[in-house]
């Protein structure tokens, strides 16, 4: 399997991914396999409050992604805060259980068939005084077979 790696803060690490990317000629909203309707975007918005909330960082990385890619960063969330959760492309399996002290999440991703050939992992290792130290992103989509290594 091929493995990227990134480091430095999310803002950076999406930087750097999305340049990556464009360098290739690789655009993620060219590649998106359904329509970004009005309705993906509405949805996006209605989410960002939620992550600005408890997960503040990947809204920078998303900003980081998109200006790499010189794209919008509102379609860019449209797209991947709704590929889970809109038709026609929802097909993953979520679920939670907790107690007093714990809650667990599961989730099965089955991403999105039409690009599962350009999947990658992505790995990260983010700087000491970021959200989180390492993080490993699986199935990340980079629409190129030829970046394998960064």
């Amino acid at each position: 399997m091929n493995h990227l790696r990134f480091k430095g803060h999310h803002y950076e690490i999406g930087f750097r991914w999305g340049s990556l990317l464009a360098g290739y000629g690789n655009y993620i909203l060219d590649q998106v396999p359904f329509p970004i309707t009005e309705e993906r975007i509405a949805f996006g918005r209605q989410c960002r409050p939620v992550y600005e909330k408890f997960f503040p960082e990947i809204l920078e990385e998303i900003r980081g992604l998109s200006e790499g890619q010189k794209s919008s960063s509102e379609k860019i969330q449209a797209v991947l805060f709704s590929m889970y959760a809109m038709p026609p492309a929802e097909h993953c399996s979520c679920f939670s259980v907790s107690s007093k002290e714990q809650l667990f999440l599961g989730r099965n991703s089955d991403f999105l068939t039409e690009i599962e050939e350009f999947n990658k992992n992505v790995i990260y290792d983010f700087t000491s005084d970021s959200y989180s130290h390492k993080m490993a992103v699986q199935n990340s989509y980079c629409f190129s077979t030829d970046l394998y290594s960064s």
